[in-house]
C-alpha cells in the first residue's frame, strides 16, 4: 500500500467520526426521528485516483440488512464491495441497474472485454471506480433528508458539534466541505459523475451547466465533474454521460 492510499484511509476514518454524532442521535432516536433509514458512508472499495468517483444524493431506504425494519436501522461503516454488483439487486432496482449501464458504456473504450469473465470484469470495476453519496443518511428521498435536516438543526446535541445552523441547507453545506476536502485532498478521482440534478447542484455549489445531451450535466468550477438527471427513464442519460467523459477526459 502506497503512503497516499495509508493517508486516504486516514483520512476516511476522520470523515467516518465526523459523521459519528449525527450517526449516533437517529440510531438512538428513532422514534423521533423517523425520517431516518440507516446510514451508509461508502458503497464501494475505497480506491485511490480511480478512474470515475461516482456520487448519489444520499443512501435508499433499507440498505442492506435493514429492509423491513422500521425504527431498527443500523449505521454501515467502512469500504465494502462494490454496491450495485449485489446478487439480484440490478433486477430489482433501476438505480444500480443504471449505474451498470453507465459501466458497461464507460469501460467499452477502455479495452476489449471479449475475453474475460464476468469475475474479472467486476474485479476491474472495483478497482477503478467508487462510489459514495454527497450525504450517508438514508432516507426515503432526497426531500425527505432535508425535512431531517430541518428538525436536526434544532436539536442541542447537533448544535453542540456543527455548530448553530439558521436553516438545513448551512447543516449540509458543513458536510458537503468536509466531503470535499476527503475527495479533492485524498481520493483525487479523475472524473466525478453526480447522479441526480440536486446531487450536480449542491456539489458544484450550484454551479454548472447543460451540455448539448438532454439531461446531462457539467459543473463550470471543477473541469472534471458531471451530473445526469435521474427524472424518468435515465438509461440513455447516463449513456450518453459515458461517451461525454470519454470525449473529454
Amino acid at each position: 500500500m502506497t503512503q497516499n492510499e495509508k493517508e486516504m484511509r486516514l483520512a476516511f476514518y476522520q470523515l467516518e467520526k465526523y459523521y459519528r454524532p449525527l450517526f449516533d442521535l437517529l440510531t438512538e432516536q428513532q422514534d423521533k426521528y423517523s425520517e431516518y433509514k440507516g446510514g451508509v458512508t461508502i458503497d464501494s472499495l475505497l480506491r485511490y485516483e480511480p478512474d470515475v468517483l461516482i456520487l448519489g444524493y444520499n443512501p435508499a431506504q433499507g440498505k442492506y440488512d435493514d429492509y423491513s425494519k422500521d425504527g431498527a436501522h443500523l449505521v454501515y461503516t467502512g469500504a465494502r464491495p462494490f454496491g450495485p454488483f449485489e446478487p439480484n439487486n440490478a433486477k430489482n432496482n433501476s438505480y444500480p441497474r443504471n449505474i451498470i449501464e453507465f459501466l458497461v458504456a464507460y469501460t467499452k473504450s477502455k479495452r476489449d472485454w471479449s475475453s474475460f469473465a464476468e469475475s474479472e470484469k467486476a474485479k476491474w470495476v472495483e478497482k477503478h471506480i467508487m462510489l459514495m453519496n454527497l450525504y450517508p443518511i438514508a432516507t426515503d428521498d432526497g426531500a425527505t433528508l432535508q425535512r431531517l435536516f430541518s428538525k436536526l438543526i434544532q436539536d442541542e446535541s447537533i448544535i453542540s458539534f456543527y455548530g448553530s445552523c439558521e436553516n438545513e441547507w448551512e447543516l449540509r453545506k458543513h458536510l458537503l466541505y468536509k466531503l470535499h476536502k476527503f475527495i479533492d485532498n485524498h481520493v483525487k478521482p479523475k472524473t466525478i459523475l453526480c447522479l441526480g440534478q440536486s446531487t450536480i447542484s449542491d456539489y458544484s455549489w450550484g454551479e454548472y451547466e447543460t451540455t448539448a445531451y438532454e439531461g446531462v450535466f457539467r459543473a463550470t468550477n471543477y473541469k472534471n465533474v458531471y451530473g445526469v438527471s435521474r427524472s424518468g427513464t435515465w438509461t440513455n442519460r447516463v449513456r450518453n454521460v459515458a461517451e461525454l467523459i470519454q470525449k473529454t477526459s
